[in-house]
């Protein structure tokens, strides 16, 4: 092996000195512009005339004890108006009265003059430096070039079979065609290609001596709208986005990417999965408009990490009647699985003339005048829209005061669910990011849990009459403290004789969570989710949610039966509000931008519902 070469040095130190050279014009030009009196030193002679030294710092001389260059301009109350120019050495002399335009003019003129050389001593070290960099580069790829040749050198001295003739080889047979892989109408990634371009880039990466290896290209997806993406809309606009539905190759389809994800990602290595009797998904929203479509994406979602094969029926709770079109359209995507609709409120107008009149005056002062874009005096106007002020609770419409308390009081023992046993509990706005690995209602039943829950705690009650409430429900029993152990189960610590405080009350996050009705509409349970609503509150309240009444129940009848989903086992990656099961932050707040980097990593679902995403979360 030769010795590497030492003209890197060379090229380096040749460097070094061109920058200092650009360095030190640099700082002249500065100083040329900062402190003109410095190049340009204006001197009054004893008769008047003015005079205009002008030294050049640019020059290369190592001679520095040359005359400066001198100019003098006559004095200005001279009355010839004749100019003589006499010249020694290096000294030019101009007397005669010139006006101060020209003098001014003079002063430009010299001063571009030095703007010029400074211009051209700056182009002339970048030039050079820039030559030296590119040399450099070439003696290091040179260098590297003639290890690598002799390293194969040694590698063929160790060969000893003799090189084949090429005229007298025989010659192989030309390989066959390789057929083209079948067209599909897949829009969604082609994930294995990108794998496996990927991997074989990793692996046949050379790293030499002095080099820097390649970096293998992320699976991500870059976020641009491509000619793919027109071609979708282009077809939204012809067939709609629920075109997919009616085409029969599709189902197909999706059958055989749901068998290859049960294989990939079930805990029953590619077998059916069991299905449950009386269990029902169950959600809520104010109306179907604007709604439906984050009804349709989050049902589509959850048909590809859960209820593709076991067809649980959707319960949807709204406030308002669904448009007819959208009833259907929901039915639709529910398909072959059960899709109902129920109305849980009368119209505001007579919820409000049933109110008592003392609870109606208050309701009408909270909602006065609370916010900027919705601030009217006229408060019997009100409707589900209307901002609301709650002391300790901050501002609300009407809408989601009321979605608040009714998963609080009136959804455990509504008629809608009395044929069922287990509600998995989704938001709208909690949507799945991956296959659920394992079916966490075989958990449930296999261990009698009251509760299985995908984050603890989400916030904590600090309201103190909620022992009070429980001590009225269970027999003058309560809980102060409310902790969770290391295997992920309820630790219930009662209060105290004389305790009136909560010491710290963590709630179950209420966006996602399953639940057995059964425990919650035993009647003790069901007096005390009545109790946390209307002992000493009042109608349309945000302080007695849904979370203090999911979470009450379990921990005063049976906290060793609330389970914790991460902590058994159970990696669920919901999104919802930029995080993944309420414990760490996503990738990307926004689900639809979520999508558009990572849906590829999803196949089944990046088929069946590429065409619906339209909900940020």
């Amino acid at each position: 092996m030769s010795a590497p070469s030492t003209n890197n040095n060379i090229n380096n130190n040749s460097s070094i000195g061109n920058g200092k050279s650009f360095q030190r014009s640099v700082f002249i030009f500065v100083l040329g512009c900062f402190f003109g009196m410095q190049v340009l030193n204006f001197q009054v002679s004893h008769d008047g005339s003015l005079a205009v030294q002008h030294e050049s710092h640019f020059s290369h001389s190592d001679n520095h004890h040359d005359a400066p260059a001198l100019k003098t301009i006559g004095a200005e109350n001279s009355d010839d108006a004749s100019a003589t120019a006499t010249t020694s050495g290096t000294t030019n002399t101009i007397t005669g009265s010139i006006p101060k335009d020209e003098l001014k003019s003079l002063i430009r003129s010299e001063l571009l003059e030095l703007l010029q050389e400074t211009k051209a001593e700056l182009v002339s070290s970048t030039n050079t430096a820039a030559t030296q960099t590119m040399v450099r580069r070439r003696q290091e790829i040179t260098t590297n070039d003639n290890n690598v040749d002799e390293a194969k050198d040694d590698d063929d001295a160790v060969e000893t079979a003799p090189k084949a003739n090429p005229e007298t080889a025989p010659k192989a047979a030309p390989a066959e065609p390789v057929p083209p892989a079948p067209a599909t109408d897949d829009d969604s990634p082609d994930t294995t290609t990108t794998i496996a371009a990927t991997a074989t880039t990793a692996t046949s990466t050379v790293i030499n001596h002095g080099t820097i290896p390649k970096i293998p290209e992320p699976l991500v997806q870059p976020f641009t709208y491509t000619e793919e993406d027109r071609a979708r809309n282009l077809q939204w606009k012809q067939l709609g986005r629920d075109w997919r539905l009616d085409d029969p190759e599709e189902k197909k389809v999706w059958d055989q990417l749901a068998a290859e994800q049960r294989t990939k990602w079930s805990d029953a290595n590619g077998a059916p999965p069991q299905t449950y009797d009386k269990v029902a998904l169950v959600s809520k929203v104010h109306s179907s408009s604007p709604f439906i479509g984050s009804v349709v994406q989050n049902m589509c979602l959850m048909k590809a990490a859960y209820n593709y094969d076991r067809n649980y029926p959707w319960i949807i709770f709204s406030t308002l009647p669904w448009k007819k079109k959208a009833l259907e359209r929901a039915k639709r995507w529910a398909y072959p699985a059960n899709f109902t609709v129920v109305i849980d409120s009368e119209p505001l107008a007579d919820v409000l003339d049933k109110m008592p009149k003392e609870e109606r005056e208050q309701l009408e002062s909270r909602c006065e005048c609370c916010h900027k874009t919705n601030c009217c005096k006229d408060s019997s106007k009100l409707h589900w829209d209307w901002w609301c002020h709650e002391h300790g609770a901050g501002h609300a419409t009407l809408s989601y005061l009321w979605q608040a308390e009714f998963r609080a009081t009136h959804l455990w023992n509504h008629p809608a669910l009395k044929d069922y046993k287990h509600m998995i509990w989704i938001d709208n706005d909690a949507l799945p990011t991956k296959p659920w690995p394992r079916d966490p209602l075989t958990t449930m039943v296999d261990n009698d849990l009251v509760v299985m829950y995908d984050n603890f705690p989400q916030g904590s009650c600090g309201n103190s009459m909620l022992i009070e409430k429980m001590k009225m429900a269970y027999d003058n029993r309560a809980v102060c403290k409310l902790e969770l152990t290391a295997d992920g189960h309820f630790n219930s610590i009662p209060c105290k004789e004389d305790q009136n405080k909560l010491t710290r009350f963590g709630l179950i996050h209420g966006m996602f969570h399953i639940t057995d009705l059964d425990v919650y509409r035993d009647p003790v349970n069901l007096e005390m989710n009545r109790l946390l609503t209307q002992h000493k509150g009042y109608k349309f309240s945000r302080q007695w949610d849904d979370q203090i009444a999911v979470t009450v129940v379990p921990a005063m009848v049976a906290p060793e039966r609330a389970w914790d989903m991460r902590r058994n086992g159970f990696n669920m990656s919901m999104a919802h509000n930029g995080n993944l099961d309420g414990k760490e932050k996503n990738s990307r707040w926004s689900y639809t931008i979520w999508w558009k980097y990572f849906n590829h990593t999803w196949p089944l679902a990046s088929r069946m519902c590429s065409d619906v995403m339209t909900f940020a979360g």
